[in-house]
C-alpha cells in the first residue's frame, strides 16, 4: 500500500523554490504576493490529490477476486438518500461535510485560474472544464476500485457537486478579480539588477 507522505510536500516546496529562483534569474522580477498564492495553490493541489487517490492499494489479485463497485448513475438519487438518512439518525455534521465537501473540493482551481492566470474567460469553457475535472476524478476512482478494490463509490451527483462549486469558485473570481489584480499589481516584487536583488 502506498501513502502519501509529508515527504511529498516537502520536495514539491523545494522544487517550486528552485523554479522560482530559475525564474527570477531569467525574468529579473518576481512578483512577491503571486508567488506565495502560486504556492498556496500548489499544495493545494497535492492535498486533492492525497485526499482523493491515497492511500494506493496494491492487489494484483483484485480482478480475481471480482471486487464490487459501489456506482450511481442517478442524478440526486444517492444525495437524497443521504440527506434523508442523515436528518433522520441526526447526522447533521455528515450530511454538511458531505455537501460542503464536494462544493468546494475543486472551487479553488477556476478561482486561482480566473485570478492569477486569467486563464478562464468564457463560461463555456468553465462548464465544458469542470465536467473534465469531475469525471476525471470519478474515473480514477473507478479505476482504483476495479484494480485494487479501494471500495470507493462513483457518484454522478459527486460530479454535479463538483462542477457547482468550480461555477461558484468562477463566479467569485469574476467578482473580485478587479481588487484582486490590482492588489497583485500593488504587491512588492523582487528584481535583479546588476547581479544585486532588490525589493520594491
Amino acid at each position: 500500500m502506498l501513502r502519501m507522505k509529508p515527504i511529498f510536500f516537502i520536495i514539491a516546496g523545494i522544487i517550486f523554490f528552485i523554479y522560482q529562483v530559475i525564474k527570477l534569474l531569467r525574468k529579473k522580477e518576481v512578483n512577491i504576493l503571486k508567488v506565495l498564492m502560486t504556492f498556496i495553490f500548489m499544495n493545494y493541489v497535492l492535498f486533492i490529490i492525497f485526499i482523493l487517490f491515497f492511500p494506493i492499494f496494491i492487489d494484483p489479485h483484485a480482478l480475481e477476486k471480482g471486487q464490487s463497485i459501489s456506482y450511481n448513475i442517478i442524478p440526486f438519487k444517492s444525495l437524497y438518500e443521504t440527506t434523508v438518512f442523515c436528518i433522520k439518525h441526526g447526522y447533521y455534521s455528515t450530511l454538511i461535510k458531505n455537501i460542503i465537501g464536494n462544493l468546494i473540493l475543486i472551487m479553488p482551481i477556476s478561482f486561482y485560474l480566473k485570478i492569477l492566470w486569467n486563464k478562464l474567460k468564457d463560461w463555456r469553457i468553465v462548464l465544458i472544464l469542470s465536467f473534465l475535472i469531475s469525471i476525471f476524478i470519478e474515473l480514477t476512482q473507478l479505476i482504483e476500485n476495479i484494480f485494487q478494490g479501494t471500495g470507493r463509490s462513483v457518484d454522478i451527483d459527486d460530479v454535479i457537486l463538483n462542477v457547482t462549486g468550480f461555477i461558484l469558485g468562477y463566479w467569485l473570481a469574476t467578482k473580485l478579480y478587479s481588487q484582486t489584480t490590482d492588489l497583485l499589481l500593488g504587491s512588492k516584487k523582487i528584481e535583479i539588477r546588476k547581479n544585486q536583488s532588490k525589493t520594491i
